[in-house]
């Protein structure tokens, strides 16, 4: 039987939380200009690059030197690592959308040019 497909309280409360960032960077991004998104974008990715040699260390032995316990930070350093990751995919995806002009409510010229009809 194949149990891959099962999901857990623990992977449902992450999938909801990933939909509710996503959504919420997607009303933040359309309200700030394009340059702030592309600041935000690049802190996200730098954020990303210095916790992921953490992982290399070893989530465990880095748990130890905190007030909190090994296990929660066990658990949250990989929690941060796929959000701040998602993060900045996200911001870099807005961002390049914004860039190349996406839009869904807009004709383009030449869009609009065929659209008319022309008396020859």
């Amino acid at each position: 039987m194949n149990t891959s497909l099962d999901v857990t309280f623990q992977s449902g409360v992450a999938m909801t939380a990933a939909i509710a960032g996503v959504y919420g960077l997607a009303l933040y991004a359309r309200t700030v200009s394009r340059s702030r998104l592309a600041r935000l974008s690049i802190t996200l990715w730098i954020a990303f690059l210095a916790v992921t040699p953490i992982h290399y260390v070893g989530t465990a032995s880095v748990g130890r030197f905190g007030p909190v316990s090994a296990d929660a930070i066990a658990a949250l350093i990989p929690a941060a690592t796929w959000a701040m990751l998602l993060g900045a995919f996200t911001s870099t995806a807005f961002l390049a959308f914004r860039e190349y002009g996406a839009r869904t409510s807009v004709d383009s010229p030449e869009e609009q040019v065929l659209d008319q009809d022309l008396d020859l």
